[in-house]
């Protein structure tokens, strides 16, 4: 659903009940879609949705200087032994 900032506070109700139910409702400004309204489920799954895809380019990097030779490897020993002091 798409209604005008002016017309969201007449079908607030309308707007609310349909989000409820999983259906984004879209305010626009001026003619153009400038903001969404979502559930909290949808917003929290968009959310998590970012969070993974930035772990997922993390790993990619990661994986790209691997292939490079841009990494130091250590065993597992070494790893204790600079824990340790």
């Amino acid at each position: 659903m798409t209604v005008s900032s002016s017309e969201l506070g007449k079908n607030i109700n309308k707007v609310s009940e349909g989000v409820r139910y999983g259906n984004p409702a879209f305010i626009s400004f001026s003619g153009k879609d400038d903001l969404a309204i979502v559930s909290t489920e949808e917003y929290n799954n968009l959310r998590k949705y970012q969070n993974n895809s930035e772990y997922l380019k993390m790993l990619d990097e990661s994986d790209r200087q691997y292939h490079e030779g841009k990494v130091v490897v250590k065993t597992m020993a070494e790893l204790e032994k600079m824990a340790d002091g």
